[in-house]
């Protein structure tokens, strides 16, 4: 069994970016990947394309107990920095809104980049290797995987992942490796995932796209607001806007608090000012009955909805109605509020709320605060990014900094590490793996024992001669 400097334990952004940067470094790597190859969940990325990063990465953009723990890390390792080491390894990048993908627009060319990197620099990859246990003995780490191999290295990295999309690689398996070790590890529930309601204009909606701007509320207060197409399911809301704010709904759904969504279907006006819009168009279309008057406006599929909640029949001419029913009508569109009484699974979602717990780990290595040489990056760390290149861009980072800390081990410090329990012997080769105060506590003994020894010999060749 080959001992490494270091184990990275899961093939994926976070892992091969630490297993590069620890290599650039002259230490002997390994990655320990469960799935038949590296990466996989970067392909998924970017529907296919990997939405690589984001030009603007603020603090806000990142959640978790403790969000600073992330910027704070981020700042080590920057997107720029990010771009530079895809440009070092030969990928052209491109950028949409802030959006940043390779110009090929194919995940495939970032993972077989990295892939490629990973080869030169003489990393052992073993794919197909379904890590089942995690010891420390002494000071050195021993996995061993479901088909009985057992590898092992003065370092481990933990870079499993959470446990969004299992069918990818993540399986959850890092937290319970974190909780082994003695660290803490938050509820962990789906992110950047659809939200289920109970609403009943569910089944009329499903298949609608809409532009508006969307609220969370938690016992009634506003706790994230987020604005974009907002897509309609026959569960409930999907769409970037919903996959924005479904970490806080997840997170207090998980807890038993009271969740509703809002939905401000006339966004780029006023109340007033849509009221006004509203009043203009009634006048001007007398032969029209509300429900046609919206369908100028909404979607065919929304407008019964609103009127349904607004308590207000199809059928009725727009010349027939009263000021308080037009008020009423206004504030139902850009106050829609639904009750929010669950979410998709992990399965489904792209990825997970909660980990490891940050005040364990150092912002400036990612390394255990509680283990030494143990680390954990990426995903299985309890931060979350939001929709568009966030989480990547933290995989990176983390990874990175995670690899440009572990230490390559010299004689010496084999030396000096070596477990109390390690069996002393007499002989040149077994004090040389000594700690010196051993060597030099046995070695006191052993002079001890030879010179009683001699005290031995010496009484008994007197007792000769007397005789």
């Amino acid at each position: 069994m080959k001992l490494y400097d270091s184990m990275i334990i899961g093939g994926g952004a976070a892992g091969l970016l630490t297993a590069i940067r620890a290599a650039e470094r002259g230490l002997s790597v390994c990655v320990i990947e469960q799935m038949a190859k590296i990466g996989k969940k970067i392909l998924a990325t970017g529907n296919g394309r990997c939405n690589m990063t984001n030009l603007s990465i603020k603090e806000q953009d990142y959640r978790g107990d403790d969000p600073q723990f992330a910027y704070d890390v981020l700042k080590k390792f920057s997107v720029k920095e990010t771009l530079d080491f895809f440009e070092s390894i030969g990928i052209v990048w491109k950028e949409e809104n802030g959006y940043v993908y390779p110009r090929s627009e194919q995940a495939t060319s970032v993972v077989s980049a990295l892939e490629l990197k990973l080869q030169s620099l003489g990393v052992d990859i073993f794919c197909d290797q379904k890590v089942i246990s995690l010891q420390k003995e002494g000071d050195v780490f021993v996995c061993e995987t479901e088909k009985k191999e057992r590898f092992s290295a003065y370092q481990c990295v933990i870079a499993t992942g959470g446990k969004a999309q299992p069918k990818l690689g993540s399986d959850g398996k890092g937290y319970e490796l974190a909780k082994q070790f003695g660290h803490s590890v938050t509820v962990v529930v789906p992110a950047l995932t659809g939200l289920h309601t109970s609403h009943k204009g569910i089944k009329q909606w499903a298949g609608v796209r809409a532009k508006g701007g969307i609220s969370c509320l938690v016992d009634g207060a506003v706790v994230m607001e987020e604005e974009g197409e907002i897509q309609f399911t026959n569960y409930g809301i999907s769409g970037v806007p919903a996959f924005q704010i479904s970490r806080y709904a997840t997170k207090m759904l998980q807890k038993g608090r009271k969740v509703e969504v809002t939905i401000n279907f006339y966004r780029e006006k006023s109340f007033v000012e849509f009221l006004n819009l509203l009043e203009k168009l009634s006048n001007c279309c007398t032969y029209k009955n509300i429900r046609e008057l919206l369908e100028g406006i909404f979607s065919k599929k929304l407008v019964p909805i609103f009127l349904q909640e607004a308590n207000i029949k199809e059928t009725l001419h727009c010349k027939e109605m009263t000021k308080e029913q037009r008020k009423r009508l206004c504030f139902i569109i850009q106050n829609f509020k639904i009750p929010i009484v669950g979410f998709n699974s992990f399965e489904q979602c792209q990825v997970c709320a909660g980990g490891v717990v940050t005040k364990e780990i150092c912002r400036d290595t990612m390394e255990s605060l509680k283990i030494k040489n143990l680390y954990f990056v990426g995903e299985v760390v309890d931060i979350d990014g939001t929709c568009g290149g966030y989480n990547l861009q933290w995989a990176w980072t983390s990874g990175y900094l995670a690899g440009n800390s572990v230490q390559k081990y010299t004689r010496s410090d084999r030396i000096k590490e070596q477990p109390n329990n390690v069996l002393l012997k007499t002989g040149k080769q077994h004090y040389e793996t000594a700690k010196p105060k051993q060597f030099e506590r046995k070695k006191k003994q052993t002079e001890k024992t030879i010179e009683k020894n001699r005290g031995k010999d010496k009484r008994k060749t007197a007792r000769r001669k007397k005789k």
